[in-house]
């Protein structure tokens, strides 16, 4: 993989039961897979598939926000054509989860329900529906939560769930790719650090500086982003404030690359705020691999820096780019989600592009030609957003 120089810019159950053991050669096929909730998820409370069991508080316990909305519902994509044989969920110790449904399905839209239980309240208890004598053919489960017991944690509408299991093998044949369905929510997602970043660094004269690591969305040129994001910074800032950029990018470039190769860089530089963005150029999906590398990236920079991580989402695509195993519009719709996931994790900001472009006026045609790429407009309204994320009052 080549890559360019950076350029730096001055001034710029069918019962209820304990876990059955795994029947052989079985394994629990939802662990670490992408899920996607109906509605909003409790901030850092995202461990609906982490693999622990035990666990009343976040990250390790999933929990949704208290809207008061019902029904709600989680699909877990275990990404691959499975034979499914048990789905194990379990409920939390923390209250108001109640009546759930389990279904699954083979190709994300018609459902088959397995199971309707009520869970009793403020017990941690596992629902075990083993169907051995009758294994579904499904690369989705959906987990309808259908109601509240009120009364627990967090107010009467949050659903608590410590895990769910997914027990079966892999059938070999290809992923059914849907596009998921996530909210767009707001273009921005805010921090308290970003304020006191507006505080300490941006209403003052000492020198900021700021690094761009991503694929060929991050690009370096006059009229891309990053550039015009500088340029607006520096009308806001006091006049003779230095603010420096540096970008890393380049195309195809992932989390996992800018770990092994860019990172000490990046650490070096002693940056105030690190710009993350990734996903554009993927031809192919591996959501284990992306999630791992994301995640890992992020906890590197907030481990090794003092800098406030920005997530930056991939740019929509146009429908029905690419071919049905590698359908780029669902591809980074998918990376998409796996920015959102670390972004609870860690409670860090975020700008959901797609967002952002779809909240600006025009038509999306002119803020986003026929490959996915930014024309100029758009590359203008995201410049504009991270300027309002950054100065946030």
């Amino acid at each position: 993989m080549a890559f360019g120089s950076p350029v730096r810019v001055a001034c710029l159950t069918l019962a209820v039961l304990p876990a059955a053991g795994v029947a052989l050669g079985q394994q629990n096929l939802a662990l670490n897979q992408p899920f996607t909730c109906s509605g909003d998820i409790l901030s850092g409370w995202t461990g609906l598939v982490d693999g622990v069991r035990d666990s009343d508080s976040g990250p390790g316990c999933f929990a949704t926000s208290n809207d008061p909305r019902f029904p709600k519902y989680l699909v877990i994509d275990l990404q691959l054509p499975c034979m499914v044989s048990r789905v194990a969920v379990h409920s939390s110790a923390n209250g108001n989860t109640r009546e759930v449904t389990i279904a699954v399905s083979a190709d994300g839209e018609n459902y088959e329900v397995l199971r309707d239980y009520i869970f009793p309240d403020a017990t941690a208890m596992t629902l075990n529906h083993n169907f051995t004598a009758q294994p579904r053919r499904a690369q989705f489960v959906r987990i309808d939560l259908l109601n509240t017991w009120g009364g627990g944690l967090g107010g009467d509408n949050c659903i608590f769930l410590r895990e769910v299991e997914v027990y079966g093998v892999p059938t070999g044949g290809s992923p059914v790719i849907t596009f998921p369905p996530v909210s767009l929510g707001e273009a921005l997602v805010r921090s308290r650090e970003l304020r006191l970043l507006r505080r300490y660094c941006l209403e003052t004269s000492r020198e900021c500086r700021m690094i761009v690591m991503g694929d060929s969305f991050a690009g370096e040129a006059e009229g891309l982003w990053p550039r015009l994001l500088l340029d607006r910074l520096q009308t806001v800032r006091a006049a003779g404030t230095q603010t420096e950029l540096t970008v890393y990018c380049a195309q195809r470039l992932g989390p996992g690359d800018a770990s092994t190769i860019l990172l000490d860089d990046a650490v070096g530089e002693s940056p105030d705020v690190v710009f993350l963005t990734f996903g554009t150029d993927l031809a192919g999906w591996d959501q284990q691999q992306f999630h791992a590398d994301l995640g890992k990236l992020a906890r590197e920079l907030l481990d090794q820096t003092a800098a406030i991580v920005i997530l930056v989402t991939p740019p929509p695509a146009k429908e029905g780019a690419g071919g049905a195993e590698n359908d780029a519009p669902a591809i980074r719709r998918r990376a998409a989600w796996e920015f959102e996931q670390v972004a609870r994790l860690y409670g860090l900001p975020m700008v959901r592009t797609e967002a952002a472009l779809r909240a600006a006026g025009p038509p999306m045609d002119h803020l986003v030609d026929e490959d996915g790429g930014l024309l100029a407009a758009g590359h203008q309204v995201v410049a504009a957003r991270l300027l309002e994320l950054l100065t946030q009052p």
